[in-house]
């Protein structure tokens, strides 16, 4: 599912409460990133929505990632899925965060 296929799902069903879609995940581009703003934009009404997350391994050698520490909070990706499963993540606005507006939420 693209963003045009989310906005004429919009289109097509102004009153939709609950979806599930598959993204496929690029690591934030600009395609992925209008599924997203699409799905706040074009969907009101939506209150339930499970994405299933579809990426690839690509041939490149993976990013080293380093656990930063902001303001003493540990903030390694183990420690932020916790919160996550603890206080669950929002959509404000048409983007999804945490309840903490400094954590990463994907």
């Amino acid at each position: 599912m693209d963003e045009r296929d989310v906005c004429q799902l919009g289109e097509d069903c102004p009153l939709l409460e609950r979806l599930e879609i598959a993204v496929v995940r690029s690591q934030g581009n600009i395609t992925e990133a209008g599924v997203y703003r699409a799905l706040g934009r074009h969907l009101p009404r939506l209150r339930h929505l499970s994405l299933y997350l579809d990426f690839r391994v690509s041939e490149r050698p993976p990013a080293k990632l380093v656990p930063k520490q902001r303001h003493g909070r540990d903030t390694s990706s183990l420690n932020i899925q916790r919160r996550l499963l603890v206080q669950g993540p929002t959509i404000r606005g048409g983007s999804c965060s945490s309840a903490n507006p400094e954590d990463p939420v994907f």
